[in-house]
C-alpha cells in the first residue's frame, strides 16, 4: 500500500512538471531567446511555469477559489499541454527534418576538446551525482518531518486549502514570509499529499543543478559546464534541503537563473529577452 502511495505521488510530480513546462514553454518561446539550446529552453521553460503556477494560486486564493476540482482540471489540462509542448520541442531539436539543435559556443573544437575533464573524472563525478539524486530521492519519499515543514512550509498551504482561500493568520508570524514555494505545496497536496510536496522541492534541486549547468555553459566547455552541475548534486546542504519540503533550494534555483540571465543580457548582450528572464527569476 505504501509503495503504491508513493508511486501515486511520483505521479502527482510529473504531472505538476508537465503543468508547469506547459504554461513556461510558450512565454520562453516568445522572448526568442533560448531556441538554440534545449536544456537552456527546457530550464527556463520550468521556472518561469512554476512562478505562473504558483502566483496564480496565490491570486485564486486572495479571491477565495481554492479548490480541488478546479486545481485538478486545470492541472490536468495542463500537463496534457506540457506534453504536446514535449513533443514539438523533441520534433523541433531533433526530427527527422531537423538537425541536432546547436548552442553558441565561446571556444573552438581544438579548444574544447584540450580543455575537455579527464573522462574518468567526468563519469566518477556524474555517477556520483546520480547516487546522490537517487539518494535523497529515497528520503523526500518518505513521510515529512523537518519541523520547519510541520510548522509552515506544509502547515500554512494545509490551512489554506482548507480554508478555500489565503486567510489572515493573526498569532502566525510566518504567514507573513513571500509563500510561492508554499504556494507549489498547496498545488501538490491538492493533487496527492505531503510526500507530493516533499517531491516538488527534490525536483527543484535537480532543476536547480541544470541551473548551474545553463549558468556555466556560455562561459565554460560544455563538459566542465555539465561537471559544475554535477558538483552542485555532491554538495550536502543541497542533498539534504532535497529531502524536506523547505524553500532554500528554490531561493538557490532562482538566484542562479537570475545571474545567468543577467549574464546574458549585460554581458553578452544576447537581447533584451534576457532582462524579461531576469527580472521573473528575481522576483521568484
Amino acid at each position: 500500500m505504501a509503495l503504491l502511495e508513493q508511486l501515486l505521488s511520483l505521479l502527482t510530480l510529473g504531472t505538476l512538471i508537465l503543468a508547469a513546462y506547459g504554461v513556461g514553454r510558450p512565454v520562453v518561446r516568445a522572448l526568442k531567446v533560448t531556441e538554440q539550446d534545449v536544456l537552456t529552453a527546457t530550464v527556463w521553460s520550468l521556472a518561469i511555469g512554476l512562478v505562473i503556477w504558483g502566483t496564480g494560486l496565490g491570486v485564486l486564493g486572495l479571491v477565495g477559489g481554492l479548490n480541488r476540482p478546479l486545481i485538478v482540471a486545470a492541472s490536468l489540462a495542463a500537463a496534457f499541454w506540457g506534453l504536446g509542448e514535449a513533443v514539438r520541442a523533441w520534433l523541433d531539436a531533433y526530427g527527422p527534418a531537423k538537425k541536432v539543435a546547436g548552442e553558441a559556443e565561446l571556444f573552438d573544437d581544438d579548444v574544447a576538446i584540450r580543455s575537455a575533464p579527464p573522462e574518468w573524472l567526468r563519469r566518477g563525478v556524474l555517477i556520483l551525482a546520480m547516487v546522490a539524486a537517487a539518494g535523497s530521492l529515497v528520503g523526500a519519499l518518505a513521510p515529512p518531518t523537518a519541523g520547519d515543514a510541520m510548522c509552515y512550509h506544509l502547515e500554512l498551504p494545509k490551512r489554506f486549502f482548507d480554508a478555500g482561500g489565503l486567510t489572515y493568520l493573526p498569532y502566525h508570524d510566518n504567514s507573513t514570509f513571500p509563500l510561492l514555494v508554499e504556494m507549489w505545496y498547496l498545488w501538490a497536496m491538492a493533487l496527492d499529499g505531503p510526500v507530493a510536496a516533499q517531491l516538488v522541492h527534490w525536483a527543484v534541486g535537480i532543476l536547480f543543478a541544470l541551473a548551474v549547468v545553463v549558468l556555466a555553459r556560455p562561459i565554460l566547455p560544455r563538459r566542465w559546464a555539465a561537471l559544475a552541475g554535477a558538483i552542485v548534486l555532491l554538495t550536502p546542504g543541497v542533498t539534504n534541503q532535497m529531502t524536506a519540503p523547505m524553500n532554500d533550494v528554490a531561493l538557490a534555483l532562482f538566484t542562479t537563473l537570475w545571474l545567468a540571465a543577467w549574464w546574458r543580457a549585460v554581458v553578452g548582450e544576447e537581447g533584451r529577452g534576457w532582462l524579461v528572464l531576469a527580472g521573473v527569476a528575481a522576483g521568484g
